[in-house]
């Protein structure tokens, strides 16, 4: 598909990126010229999207003084460490990120992109994907240490001991043998088992070892982006395909004994997923990283945050260093225990829940396509 943004992003655009001091003058002039002046589809800008403009410009200034931060901040660190810096610790790869403030959330444009793309293909999704908004400004106080890869079924099984899936039903253990692979991502594991890992991890004395917060795990995917994507703004498959897997890209062939099974599990509803040709997630690290360093933060594996999951956390989310709710809402009646965040989408899905500001919840014991990469605090 042909992305086509509305007329006001370019505007917002020129005002975020050019404007150190917020001159009001100049966004009026800026809104008068280009806006007043530009058509879309024969009308002009309306009265309503100007002001969305000012009042998305007003929230970038919030918290900031004289000076607002557009992009997340690249100043350099207290420490010694570069933005994108690569250390080994424990066996596994980090990436340096620095303390920094960024916009959390989807624009609004972005949020009415998704949602007309959704209200025409699909049916209720949920989470809502106005639980991306409103878009606000969150700092990053400390910088941290982040999993350069999404953890590996190698690195899973050295530090935990085992894989989850031989706890699993016989017959999704021959699912999974065909996909056995050190260098994949480990998925379609619980939240209690990325947490236990973490621990196992921290209790070989080599640093404190946790799941992202979900701001965290935001302001590292970005990487000092605004856009949908960390490569810009293009979800096509020709762009897209050079930095993460996901549904377009991701299918495997499998083999006749492959399809014969397949065939008999879809028969006695074993599982209801698979195509001929399935997807699958692939070994971590092929696709082009973001500007910190940091690969397949977008689509490949879904990735587990520390964070409850609120739909609505983001009208009350504290600026420094928000941690997720105390308490999860709406309250989901199916499951004993809270839903969690995960972020990022996975090799299954379109492009539109492979962006940036994609909320994801994670209820129950296993999500498909979910795993998740570390950090380590400094």
């Amino acid at each position: 598909m042909n992305l086509e943004l509305p007329i006001e992003y370019d505007i917002y655009l020129e005002i975020a990126r050019n404007q150190t001091e917020w001159d009001w003058g100049y966004i009026r002039e800026i809104l008068t010229v280009k806006g007043n002046g530009r058509e879309e589809s024969g009308k002009p800008m309306k009265a309503t999207t100007a002001l969305s403009i000012i009042l998305a410009c007003l929230m970038l200034a919030l918290g900031a003084g004289e000076r607002a931060a557009a992009l997340p901040s690249t100043k350099e660190p207290s420490s010694e460490h570069k933005p994108g810096e690569v250390r080994v610790f424990d066996g596994i790869e980090f990436v340096w990120i620095p303390p920094g403030e960024f916009i959390m959330g989807a624009a609004d444009w972005e949020i009415k992109w998704v949602r007309t793309f959704m209200d025409k293909y699909y049916h209720n999704p949920y989470p809502r994907v106005e639980c991306e908004g409103p878009p606000h400004l969150v700092k990053i106080s400390r910088g941290f240490w982040m999993g350069r890869y999404e953890v590996t079924q190698a690195q899973f099984e050295r530090i935990s001991g085992f894989l989850p899936w031989t706890e699993y039903a016989e017959d999704w253990k021959l699912i999974y043998t065909d996909y056995r692979d050190p260098n994949r991502p480990i998925v379609d594991i619980s939240w209690d088992h990325a947490v236990s890992f973490c621990d196992a991890l921290s209790a070989q004395g080599g640093g404190v070892y946790r799941l992202p917060t979900e701001a965290e795990w935001e302001y590292a995917c970005r990487a000092g982006t605004t856009t949908p994507f960390y490569w810009g703004n293009d979800p096509n498959l020709p762009v897209m395909g050079e930095y993460c897997w996901y549904a377009r890209n991701s299918y495997e062939v499998r083999d006749e004994e492959q399809l014969a099974r397949d065939e008999r599990l879809r028969r006695d509803n074993i599982i209801d997923v698979f195509t001929p040709n399935g997807v699958w997630f692939k070994p971590v690290g092929l696709k082009k990283p973001n500007a910190w360093g940091l690969y397949d933060m977008i689509g490949n594996a879904t990735e587990m945050c520390l964070d409850t999951f609120n739909e609505d956390y983001y009208t009350f989310s504290p600026t420094i260093d928000p941690r997720g709710p105390a308490r999860q809402f709406p309250l989901e009646q199916n499951w004993k225990e809270p839903c969690h965040v995960a972020r990022g989408g996975s090799y299954g899905h379109c492009w539109y829940r492979c962006r940036s500001a994609t909320r994801q919840r994670m209820c129950g014991i296993v999500h498909n396509g979910t795993g998740f990469r570390v950090v380590r605090e400094e």
